[in-house]
């Protein structure tokens, strides 16, 4: 039963991990709504008007069209190595660790 002690606390870790970049995503976006609401000396106006620049996974470029924003961290441990990248509302999670025979099956059946 100690492996079952070691997934849940990696899934704990992970769980935790993406809570703290959803936090660290909404923190970026209100930033930057408020710079772009501020007034700035220069420009007049009609220049304040936001444009976002969201990057575009399938091209690998920056366009203006998506509906989408990423957001990637990752998390080295002796444990596990956990990358992790929010893309509007996907969540794409890799998790790499030792390798526990029958890990991915419970994995699989406990959803």
């Amino acid at each position: 039963m100690k492996f079952l002690g070691d997934q849940a606390s990696i899934i704990g870790g992970v769980i935790e991990f993406i809570n703290e970049l959803h936090q660290v995503l909404q923190a970026l976006e209100s930033q930057k709504r408020r710079k772009s609401l501020s007034p700035s000396p220069g420009p007049s106006p009609k220049t304040l008007q936001p444009t976002f620049h969201q990057f575009d996974i399938s091209s690998g470029g920056i366009g203006t069209n998506n509906d989408f924003k990423e957001l990637g961290a990752s998390c080295n441990s002796s444990v596990a190595d956990v990358e992790v990248k929010i893309s509007g509302p996907n969540v794409i999670l890799r998790v790499i660790s030792h390798r526990i025979p029958g890990q991915v099956s419970r994995i699989i059946t406990s959803r």
